[in-house]
């Protein structure tokens, strides 16, 4: 009988270690990779945050944008905000910014329009972007019409 049970142990104690090595596997090849803001221009950050897949709302990772780095607040040029300003009231979707920090996954909405009046008000306070850990969804209606008559008086 004791070893039957040492016998069952080690099946299990075997098992259980192969499974979790193959999850462990599974999940390292379906890793999402990450953008290094620090390595993008203004334009191409704007390309990478355009959501462009054709994929089901379920399939949360095709619609955010997880990010490593900070830009500094010099990031912003004049004639980026020209840019920027060009697009604060797009409607196209956009995917939500994670940090490699953030221990949250959003799962919100979010359009070109509201991302770009986030770039706006780091331009404007002269602060690095990204300073928060997720930027998704919509910017809070005062601050947005504040920003969006900001960048009309700036122009």
């Amino acid at each position: 009988m004791k070893y039957v049970t040492v016998i069952f142990f080690i099946i299990c104690f075997t098992l259980s270690f192969l499974y979790l090595n193959r999850e462990k596997e599974s999940h390292v090849n379906n890793q999402h990779t990450y953008t290094y803001v620090n390595e993008l221009t203004v334009t191409e950050y704007i390309e990478q945050i355009k959501d462009d897949s054709n994929t089901p709302d379920d399939s949360l990772f095709n619609h955010i944008l997880m990010i490593r780095g900070m830009q500094d607040s010099n990031w912003i040029t004049h004639k980026d905000f020209k840019y920027l300003a060009t697009l604060i009231l797009s409607e196209v979707r956009a995917k939500c910014i994670m940090t490699q920090f953030s221990s949250t996954i959003p799962h919100g909405k979010t359009t070109l329009g509201n991302q770009t009046l986030f770039l706006i008000d780091a331009y404007r306070n002269k602060s690095h972007y990204q300073n928060h850990l997720i930027l998704c969804g919509e910017m809070e209606e005062t601050q947005r019409n504040e920003l969006i008559k900001w960048v009309k008086t700036q122009i």
